[in-house]
């Protein structure tokens, strides 16, 4: 008997998945939110809730080793749907769910956080205490394929998209059984702490020198593995992949994953001028050297080559001016002197220039970019080609790079949609750049596709294809003509960055960005990034502004 007189209610029933007794079902939400009594049933507010409820402190009664509850994970339910080959066990042939809460002695156990369960109701079994062979770390090499597989390793993926074309491939890529299960779209784990039960599993799993292991949050969860596995698929010949916060994060983590002290980097012209920032400042207080090269240099790179020269880094096209580099005559020189190559591959995505495939160490994108696609998130991406994958590891756990799983997951769902979209921002590019060669007022038109630019025989022997990036060059003129042009546009956005689904026209000025190759033109010059708009409406929108440069040039 409770206080006053009343029968305390018997609690040996627990509800399937949160159902409410069927006395209850049909009374108000707040008189359901209390314990009611019906014979040999009990029902709590807390059942109503996903997964069985929120976690609650067990202090009434000693644990059960068979009712201890899954130490791992939070969401066991989860867990068991991302072991192969298991399939959720309902119980007593009713609807499946998370068995509700029990409480027990916080004394008992120092996990006193757990999801548990008794005899009755129906659920999805909550996992033993495992003995020691079937400790935490065997239970971890089934979320993948074991300790060598690290994040995003190429020996590990999916072989499936293999010969399709690119859009059956960033469909399909990433999207493992382990990752998703019947789930289309890797779903977002986020985690900082995991849980172990005991010292010796913790300590085996602290050893394990990968990625691919839920360990503690830094070094991923499903949600980051699964667009490092995707982005390794897209590069042929790749090892692994790995995520970080920006495009300058990946640039800045895999130069100080090949350079040391005393070592010497070439580093293109043409490059994108954070990178050069990062050279000027950074790498020459750690004691590195830089020099610039010609991006057209080709071949000749060999001559540039002394004993200290460590990496090459490749940038094609230039993000300003688009030269295109030759780069299979650099990355041979580079080889046959041991030198370490690297390419920023944004503009083009391993789907119009396969870099590893021809010979690159290291290929490198700003996913903020054609990647994430919606110019909502920042992400960059380091591929590392067959054996040079360790080094780039290291560097990164080093210098605590990390990318949030929410981030992560925008980059596999924009992903998906990527081939789709480069294909449209390509044709509509090409598209306006050719009507712009022929307006007056333009001096030229810089676009790898076209003929004229520098580079675009190589363009048109190495790529498959070009995205929705140039620049055009006017015909004299000065900056309150060029502020005039740019200033009136309806549909184009003035904001740096590229990638998105918005067109965006900036002004820029390579010649303040140049020093081994000076940057000579006609006029000032103005970078557009072509997005989804239709073509018709973006060049009467330039159309315009042309007329309003031509009268403000005089």
């Amino acid at each position: 008997m409770a206080r006053g007189g009343t029968a305390a209610p018997d609690r040996s029933w627990r509800a399937p998945h949160g159902d409410a007794p069927p006395a209850l079902r049909s009374q108000p939400d707040a008189e359901q939110g209390r314990c009611a009594r019906e014979p040999g049933q009990r029902w709590r507010a807390a059942a109503r809730r996903p997964f069985g409820g929120a976690l609650q402190r067990r202090r009434t009664r000693p644990a059960r080793a068979a009712d201890r509850a899954h130490p791992r994970l939070l969401q066991p339910a989860l867990w068991q749907a991302l072991r192969p080959g298991r399939h959720v066990e309902a119980r007593r042939g009713a609807a499946r769910g998370v068995r509700g809460l029990r409480r027990r002695s916080r004394s008992a156990d120092r996990h006193h956080l757990r999801f548990g369960g008794d005899g009755g109701g129906a659920g999805i079994r909550a996992p033993p205490a495992r003995p020691r062979r079937r400790a935490l770390r065997r239970q971890l090499d089934r979320l993948g394929v074991g300790p060598d597989h690290a994040q995003g390793d190429g020996d590990a993926v999916s072989e499936a998209g293999e010969g399709k074309g690119a859009g059956t491939r960033v469909v399909g890529a990433g999207r493992r059984p382990e990752w998703t299960q019947r789930i289309v779209n890797p779903p977002v784990w986020r985690a900082s702490t995991i849980l172990y039960d005991t010292v010796e599993e913790l300590r085996a799993t602290a050893g394990r020198d990968t990625h691919h292991t839920l360990f503690y949050g830094r070094r991923g969860t499903p949600t980051q593995w699964s667009l490092a596995d995707a982005l390794t698929q897209l590069e042929p010949g790749a090892e692994a992949t790995l995520l970080y916060p920006s495009g300058v994060a990946a640039i800045s983590t895999a130069l100080l994953a090949v350079l040391s002290p005393g070592d010497e980097l070439l580093l293109v012209d043409s490059a994108y001028d954070p990178t050069r920032h990062l050279a000027d400042g950074l790498l020459k207080r750690f004691g590195i050297t830089t020099r610039y090269y010609d991006p057209m240099v080709g071949a000749g790179i060999a001559e540039m080559i002394g004993p200290n020269t460590r990496a090459i880094f490749m940038e094609s096209p230039g993000s300003l001016t688009f030269e295109v580099q030759d780069v299979p005559a650099i990355v041979a020189a580079a080889k046959a002197r041991g030198v370490t190559t690297l390419l920023d591959n944004t503009w083009a995505t391993p789907l119009l220039f396969p870099a590893i495939e021809l010979g690159v160490d290291y290929t490198i994108m700003a996913c903020t970019k054609y990647v994430v696609g919606h110019s909502d998130a920042m992400l960059g991406s380091v591929t590392a080609a067959q054996g040079k994958f360790a080094a780039l590891r290291n560097a990164s756990y080093q210098l605590g790079q990390h990318v949030s799983p929410d981030d992560a997951y925008l980059g596999s769902r924009g992903l998906r949609t990527m081939a789709v979209r480069l294909d449209r921002h390509g044709e509509s590019a090409l598209a306006i750049a050719r009507w712009l060669a022929g307006q007056p007022g333009v001096a030229r038109v810089l676009h790898p596709a076209l003929p004229g630019t520098p580079g675009h025989d190589v363009f048109t022997r190495d790529f498959r294809g070009s995205s929705g990036l140039f620049s055009f060059v006017l015909a004299g003129g000065d900056e309150a003509a060029r502020t005039a042009l740019i200033d009136g546009l309806e549909l184009f956005g003035i904001g740096y960055s590229w990638g998105g689904f918005e067109s965006l026209a900036v002004p820029i000025d390579p010649q303040r960005y140049r020093s081994a190759t000076p940057w000579e033109a006609e006029g000032p010059m103005v970078r557009l990034q072509i997005g989804l708009e239709d073509v018709d409406d973006l060049i009467a929108d330039l159309d315009a502004g042309l007329a309003r440069f031509r009268a403000a040039r005089g």
